[in-house]
């Protein structure tokens, strides 16, 4: 008998339980898994039907005795919001452990209708889209509610659905307003995916859970106005209210056949801007390609195509990437600056810069072709301007006559010094006094940077576009100076490791591209940039 209770005892086990059957629409309640003898190293996924949610909160692991045997206990909380009125089950819970398979039965929840709650209902959309996506399209999920009452705070669990794929690097956008008449609160909130598989798909309700405040109230005091005992005006309990926003049925469609040479699978609106800063040089000098591209589509590891013509040099820059959500629409930005050396005189033709796109309005590719450009070159071949150590430039008449300037180094030991011995070290007091004069000139570099700074922003051109250019400028010098690294390489990412007031700057600058540069808070960029 007591080998058969051990027996028991030792097997493996699982259990779940609600904490109550019977709730109403809007209210969340907890569910417990725990698991007795068979390890996990995940928390296990408990599906919901329609009407629920069910989200992971916790996990503990304990150790306890039953039947004179020492066993392990883990034990997951969940918390289960109630969307919809009706009757559901949960489970049954299946597990696979070193014994097996063990499993725990289903449990069962009554939702009641919701009371008249103080969450109007939620509004879910994804913008002028009709219906139909194509893969690699991003797709913006829109939210609004509103409400009357006091809102304490407000979560939002967006909805997770195979086939799309929240995009990456877009912080998600939320507006909050105040309303007068009614007096309440107003919240929007912008939501970017990208579709990820082809199909017809349901995108779930997502869910936003509420807490309110609500007016405590305490039993009369025995000692008439005793404020330890009466009613405390300003107390308040916090009342929780789910809701659930509408399905949303979309097609996601793959990409139709046909793509054009060089498709890299951009998918978006996109509009492109080449701009040269000369159409006249001369041999060895450099011509500057700034190319910016600019749509409804992510632009990371867009590249421009490669450039093949005779008697040309050509140097990439690192491209300048962004992308944020505005107006309900993802606006990315790529900006590119390719540098462009010519070798011999003449006109050199540069051909149209090519692009292509799949245009998922319009439903088909598109081969963006600029206009060729012309650039006159003067000079001689020989003028060309090659690259020096620490990336100065001779040309190549410069380096020809080098070899009449370079003398024989003298590598015979027994050459004698011109100093004795005992006074060689007097050899190293001019050296030393150079490398001392270098690392006090290093001091004040923050210094000088800071004092330019000021000038230029007392210099700041009253053209919003030019304006917004010279901030940007201003501030990836200083923070390619903080990070030692050149202004191309300034990324968010290398951003936020500077802290939280220049991650504000950056997102500021990069969302003024589209709403102009009056938005930018400058006093503020200013002194980040002047290091005050």
């Amino acid at each position: 008998m007591i080998a058969i209770v051990a027996s028991v005892a030792l097997a493996a086990q699982v259990v779940l339980q609600l904490d109550e059957r019977e709730v109403r629409a809007g209210e969340t309640i907890g569910l417990t898994l725990q698991v007795v003898d068979a390890r996990l190293k995940v928390a296990p996924k408990i599906d919901a039907p329609p009407g629920l949610r069910v989200s992971f909160l916790t996990q503990t692991s304990t150790r306890a005795t039953m039947n004179f045997s020492t066993v392990n206990i883990q034990t997951f909380r969940y918390e289960v919001a109630a969307l919809e009125a009706g009757d559901y089950t949960l489970g049954p819970v299946e597990l696979t452990s070193a014994e097996g398979t063990i499993s725990a039965p289903a449990v069962s929840l009554h939702v009641a209708a919701r009371p008249a709650g103080s969450l109007d209902k939620l509004v879910a959309d994804l913008g002028q889209l009709d219906g139909v996506a194509y893969v690699g399209q991003v797709l913006v999920y829109h939210l609004a509610y509103k409400t009357s009452s006091r809102l304490i705070n407000a979560r939002w669990a967006p909805p997770e659905v195979e086939g799309l794929t929240p995009e990456p690097n877009i912080e998600p956008v939320t507006t909050e307003y105040d309303l007068v008449d009614p007096v309440g609160k107003s919240a929007e909130l912008w939501y970017a995916y990208r579709a990820s598989k082809p199909g017809k798909i349901e995108i779930a309700a997502g869910v936003l859970l509420a807490q309110f405040a609500t007016e405590r109230r305490r039993r009369p005091s025995p000692f008439g106005s005793d404020p330890f005992f009466g009613d405390l005006p300003g107390l308040s309990d916090v009342r929780t209210e789910s809701v659930a926003s509408e399905r949303i049925p979309i097609e996601i469609r793959a990409l139709p056949a046909g793509a054009p040479p060089g498709f890299t699978g951009l998918v978006g609106e996109f509009t492109v801007d080449v701009q040269a800063s000369a159409t006249r040089a001369a041999v060895g000098d450099t011509v500057t390609l700034d190319v910016t591209v600019a749509g409804t589509g992510p632009l990371g590891g867009v590249k421009l195509p490669h450039l093949g013509v005779d008697g040309l040099r050509v140097y990439d820059d690192t491209p300048v990437v962004g992308a944020a959500l505005s107006e309900g629409r993802l606006k990315a930005t790529a900006q590119f600056k390719r540098a462009i050396v010519p070798e011999r005189p003449g006109t050199i033709e540069l051909p149209p810069l090519a692009l292509s796109w799949f245009d998922p309005v319009r439903g088909e590719y598109v081969v963006h072709q600029g206009e060729a450009l012309r650039l006159d070159v003067s000079g001689r071949a020989d003028e060309a301007a090659v690259e020096g150590f620490g990336g100065s430039t001779v040309n190549r008449s410069a380096v020809a006559s080098l070899g009449d300037d370079i003398l024989p180094v003298r590598t015979d030991p027994s050459t004698s010094s011109p100093l004795p011995g005992h006074f060689a070290w007097t050899l190293l007091v001019p050296g030393s006094l150079m490398l001392l004069g270098e690392a006090v000139s290093r001091l004040r570099p923050q210094r000088r940077a800071a004092v330019a700074a000021r000038v230029h922003f007392d210099e700041l051109p009253a053209d919003p576009e030019a304006r917004l250019g010279a901030l940007e400028r201003l501030f990836r010098e200083a923070a390619a100076r903080r990070l030692d690294c050149a202004e191309g390489e300034v990324t968010r990412e290398r951003v936020a490791g500077l802290g939280e007031e220049a991650l504000h700057c950056f997102r500021e600058l990069e969302l003024a591209r589209y709403r102009g540069a009056g938005t930018v808070d400058e006093p503020r960029l200013r002194r980040w940039v002047e290091g005050r």
